[in-house]
């Protein structure tokens, strides 16, 4: 079976075949291949050494910044492929890391260190498919399962146990038995991963829209105590918050997240038992941040809610400050002090917001100086 590839793959395999070095397309790109899912990522495996792959291509543009693991990346044409040798992995450490890295000529043995039967198939249009591990009819089964010991597997690269899940809600495929169990016994091994690469992989999950993460709650609870397993249909903000909503704000901030996501996720957990039931609540919410109450509407989903923010926007009611009638320099005419702008400009947004056919300096500067007599 011969497969479509693009001109650029096809001229790096061909380079280095023209040099006397086997290449073969490998890994994610081929199982995507088989399973007819656009191609973003580009493996190829080489018995060429990195220094020769970089003499090989010393005309094209290349980054070598992988290249004490065996990985040059180079670009032909402006599409970047990353060619790597063949290699064995060397003792684990950290459950993460080979201590060390062998380059070997043999495909078979190169291939054999991988996590997954489908991310261990290689391609060239001359040979076909090479498929030493019956990974073909494993993606015919949807079917998720680790080369040879899953335990070894697991315990050599903790991550391995998130990519397995992630593999699995991402095509819609089961884990095999073996495989699935040794993902359990071994879930503790996740300690050892930074929160970095594990938040990665929730994220991928959490994008899927897949209902596994109830299977597999357990194993996400060794890094977010307290986790829930909610589910909805939404974005990876809401999921994320409905995840942590039992959670403590100690756990939240030790979960790396960038202070964006994170300051979206708390607004959201906060407001979880807001009920929305008036356009004055809603606007309060827009207030802050219209994708936040995107956010809630999508967990809500309540038909009240939907029909009064659509309200709002026909009617293009008031909900930023920046459109009060009122500044700071219509308050200078009142006396106030300069310390107590803030506090009573937002007494005149929240009149506004209560009334929005009050948005008038007069009528919002007679509201201010009743309060001030007050």
């Amino acid at each position: 079976m011969k497969i479509k590839l693009p001109e650029s793959i096809l001229k790096c395999l061909n380079i280095l075949n023209n040099n006397n070095f086997e290449a073969y397309l490998v890994g994610g790109a081929v199982r995507d291949i088989l399973l007819n899912i656009p191609l973003h990522d580009y493996d190829i495996c080489t018995n060429a050494t990195p220094l020769q792959i970089k003499d090989i291509f010393k005309d094209y543009k290349i980054l070598d910044y992988g290249i004490k693991h065996g990985t040059v990346t180079i670009f032909i044409d402006h599409l970047k492929m990353e060619i790597t040798s063949y290699r064995l992995d060397g003792e684990y450490f950290d459950n993460r890391r080979p201590q060390k890295v062998t380059f070997t000529s043999s495909l078979k043995e190169d291939l054999r260190r991988r996590d997954f039967t489908v991310n261990a198939i290689a391609y060239n249009p001359e040979e076909g498919f090479i498929d030493c591990f019956n990974g073909q009819e494993d993606l015919k089964n949807k079917i998720i399962r680790c080369i040879d010991d899953p335990s070894l597997r697991f315990k050599e690269d903790a991550l391995r146990i998130l990519r397995a899940i992630r593999f699995c809600a991402q095509l819609n495929f089961q884990m095999e038995a073996n495989t699935e169990k040794a993902v359990f016994r071994h879930k503790d091994l996740l300690i050892n991963i930074s929160m970095e690469r594990k938040m990665e992989e929730l994220f991928k999950i959490l994008n899927t829209n897949s209902p596994i993460l109830t299977r597999y709650a357990e194993i996400l609870q060794t890094f977010i105590p307290d986790m829930t397993t909610d589910k909805i249909k939404g974005n990876k903000y809401t999921e994320l918050a409905l995840l942590l909503k039992n959670c403590s704000l100690e756990t939240i901030n030790c979960l790396k997240l960038d202070n964006k996501t994170k300051k979206r996720i708390i607004f959201i957990i906060r407001n979880l038992n807001n009920k929305l039931d008036s356009k004055y609540k809603i606007k309060k919410i827009l207030a802050v941040n219209e994708e936040y109450l995107k956010d809630l509407l999508l967990i809500k989903n309540n038909k009240k809610t939907n029909q009064l923010y659509l309200k709002i926007m026909e009617n293009k009611e008031i909900y930023s400050r920046k459109a009060l009638a009122v500044t700071a320099y219509d308050l200078m005419e009142l006396n106030i002090e300069k310390k107590y702008f803030s506090e009573y400009l937002n007494m005149g947004f929240d009149y506004v917001l209560k009334y929005p056919k009050c948005n008038h300096k007069e009528l919002i500067i007679n509201r201010l100086k009743k309060l001030l007599t007050k």
